[in-house]
């Protein structure tokens, strides 16, 4: 049984790393209680609609992550700075809402890979595809990330670092953490980032055809 940390328009994933400003009473409250009696330890689960300032547990979603508070910096009385870092997946199964902050009690769900061949494919196809996303992205930093990706050792940890870092909707990063299995999680994963791919892709081609709109006006502009 932990405190609850409700998060907006954001999921944090296991083994990675989060600064969050932490401003709500009952926020503030769950993470004074998390160093206080927790050890720094407290469940955070993205919210339903991000427009509900007091959420109730029924406005939480059913997946979270066990997180440890690693900074804290009190900026003033009404907000707390915070670095987290989540632990494990949770599933919820009940909230306390009788007191000054929520508390849930919550039950580890790791993503348990089976090392099939399905798996090892999904893996390498995610990878390779972000690494072509990149590229187009950032062409100098390419070759070092499609290396960090080659020689990852751990899939998941990865999984998740790509799909933060690709900016998915909340929809969809909510859809990876409530996965039911390491494929399916995967899966979901090209899915999702194939769609970004696609949409940098259109993006790009935009603004170089705008940019070569631009300079060829600039070169007609300077001959008259």
């Amino acid at each position: 049984q932990l405190p609850v940390l409700p998060l907006k328009n954001i999921v944090l994933f296991p083994k990675l790393v989060l600064p969050l400003s932490v401003g709500r009473d009952a926020s503030r409250a769950a993470v004074e209680s998390a160093i206080k009696d927790h050890e720094g330890e407290l469940i955070l689960i993205a919210q339903r609609d991000s427009n509900v300032e007091t959420p109730a547990p029924e406005d939480l979603h059913a997946f979270g992550t066990r997180a440890k508070i690693r900074k804290v910096l009190r900026t003033s009385p009404s907000l707390i700075e915070i670095v987290v870092s989540g632990l494990e997946r949770v599933g919820i199964v009940s909230i306390d809402a009788s007191g000054p902050y929520l508390l849930a009690n919550a039950t580890p769900m790791p993503l348990v890979a089976l090392h099939s061949s399905e798996e090892k494919a999904l893996q390498t196809a995610l990878f390779e595809l972000a690494a072509q996303a990149i590229e187009r992205i950032n062409p100098q930093a390419a070759e070092q990330i499609s290396g960090l990706l080659a020689n990852a050792d751990d899939p998941q940890q990865l999984m998740w670092l790509l799909a933060t870092a690709f900016n998915l909707d909340m929809e969809k990063l909510q859809s990876l953490l409530g996965a039911s299995t390491l494929k399916e999680a995967l899966e979901l994963a090209v899915k999702h980032i194939t769609e970004e791919a696609h949409i940098l892709e259109v993006r790009q081609k935009i603004v170089s055809e705008a940019q070569e709109e631009m300079s060829k006006e600039q070169r007609e502009y300077v001959l008259r």
